[in-house]
């Protein structure tokens, strides 16, 4: 049973059509924004995210890459990365604010609609938040199980 996920480039670009233009997005640079989604998130199915939400996850992670790097590159997308609050004509005034967050990290997936869709679905999965343990729990603790201190 594999429990790693792999990019289905046919089924990224019918699933987000802003992404199919295979001139602006080879399939080779959606692989390398992939790469960089697992970076963030992990490839492992398992945990309370997992499954298609976990593939889902990683699409929407990975569309919220390519439309933050091809928007910070000056691909010809208009920049989003403040939410305009107010606008005058005469003698021009926009006032423009960072999208509401509480973390950077937050603030950052804010700035494309993709992001914002992850963002919700992370919340959706994670009643009181995420705890990634890289160690068994035990080594978090003073003493291992049955009471042996341990290192």
């Amino acid at each position: 049973m594999n429990n790693y996920f792999t990019f289905d480039t046919p089924a990224f670009r019918l699933k987000f059509p802003e992404f199919s233009d295979e001139n602006i997005y080879p399939d080779a640079v959606l692989q390398g924004y992939w790469d960089m989604a697992i970076c963030y998130m992990g490839n492992n199915n398992y945990g309370r995210l997992n499954g298609d939400c976990k593939f889902l996850a990683l699409n929407l992670l990975t569309a919220h890459i390519t439309k933050y790097y091809t928007t910070a590159s000056g691909n010809g997308y208009q920049s989003i990365n403040y939410i305009p609050t107010s606008a005058a004509i005469d003698k021009v005034s926009v006032s423009l604010t960072p999208p509401p967050s509480t973390s950077q990290w937050q603030w950052i997936l804010n700035t494309t609609p993709y992001g914002q869709k992850y963002l919700q679905l992370l919340q959706s999965k994670a009643s009181g938040g995420f705890i990634i343990i890289t160690n068994p729990p035990e080594r978090n603790a003073f003493r291992k199980n049955y009471g042996y201190f341990g290192g």
